[in-house]
């Protein structure tokens, strides 16, 4: 990879970071509990960890290194499609960089959906593909060289909405080379019928 390629991808993944870490800022309560699904090298889960250090943070992955640890987060092997946690376990689950590497997208929002507590809130960062002929461009390349299978804003709004959420929010990233998304959803209070919430789409400023 050349310098400007590293370049960009620094970039990028700051911009991801930045407003993942802005939109939990923005929530109304700080989460008590938080789940991040795929945390890969770790890095933005430390990250979440230095902004909220008074939460309770657990990672989860199918592989753990042995060097990793710390002593406010814990780090667990697992699954997004079968979650080893009770029902109603977490205030908010965020999710960077991972959905494309979901095998079955579906199962796994809803395996979220299930440990999430009533009124929690899910954050997705991760790439869509859609019909704007540079970004399925742009998106088939960095499915080649990530490995992962992209889908689009239709597909997961109706994961999310199958699965109960309401308050669906589907908005480009700045700074992103218009690829990245920032995806936000709510487990409702109240018991609801599936398949009928809300979706909006925006721009995240």
């Amino acid at each position: 990879m050349g310098h400007t390629e590293i370049e960009i991808e620094v970039k990028v993944l700051r911009a991801i970071h930045h407003a993942v870490l802005n939109e939990i800022s923005c929530s109304s309560t700080i989460p008590q509990t938080i789940l991040d699904v795929g945390f890969g090298n770790g890095v933005f889960t430390q990250a979440v960890s230095a902004a909220f250090s008074h939460s309770d943070i657990t990672a989860v992955d199918t592989a753990v290194p042995k060097s990793f640890s710390s002593d406010n987060i814990t780090f667990m092997k697992g699954s997004v499609e079968q979650l080893p946690f009770v029902s109603e376990s977490f205030d908010l689950v965020i999710t960077v960089l991972s959905l494309h590497h979901w095998k079955e997208k579906n199962k796994g929002i809803s395996e979220i959906y299930r440990v999430l507590k009533k009124g929690g809130r899910i954050i997705i960062g991760d790439p869509l593909l859609e019909d704007w002929m540079s970004n399925r461009i742009l998106g088939l390349l960095m499915q080649k060289l990530d490995g992962g299978t992209f889908t689009d804003k239709k597909r997961v709004s109706g994961y999310l909405n199958t699965a109960g959420f309401e308050d669906i929010s589907i908005g480009l990233i700045p700074n992103t080379m218009k690829s990245l998304y920032l995806i936000t959803a709510k487990k409702s209070y109240n018991f609801q019928v599936i398949g009928q919430n809300n979706i909006s789409s925006k721009n995240h400023k």
